[in-house]
């Protein structure tokens, strides 16, 4: 499989390039506002809005959903990952998700 970048603008259009060429893969709307960077993590790549909700898509070259999760507060910071766990960074909480074994 070739690899690929993620990029998303501040207006939630996730952008998807050929890792070698930079040619554009796909450009699609995933709603809400960004200002936190893309991550990778277990072959997924995941979207923090800034208020709250994770969008989370299939790495490669065709654009799939796989859910949206919302913690329903402010959220600027990019998600940290760390052993098999997410780690959000809200206005109020940091919430950490998954069992870290």
């Amino acid at each position: 499989m070739k690899p690929h970048l993620y990029a998303i603008t501040d207006g939630g259009i996730v952008s998807c390039f050929d890792a070698k060429t930079g040619e554009v893969v796909y450009q699609e709307r995933v709603g809400g506002n960004h200002s936190a960077s893309p991550v990778y993590a277990d072959d997924k790549i995941y979207f923090l809005s800034e208020s709250g909700e994770t969008v989370i898509i299939e790495s490669g070259p065709k654009f799939n959903v796989v859910t949206r999760n919302n913690v329903d507060e402010k959220c600027q910071a990019s998600i940290a990952v760390s052993r098999k766990q997410i780690f959000i960074r809200s206005d109020k909480h940091l919430f950490c998700i998954g069992s870290g074994k």
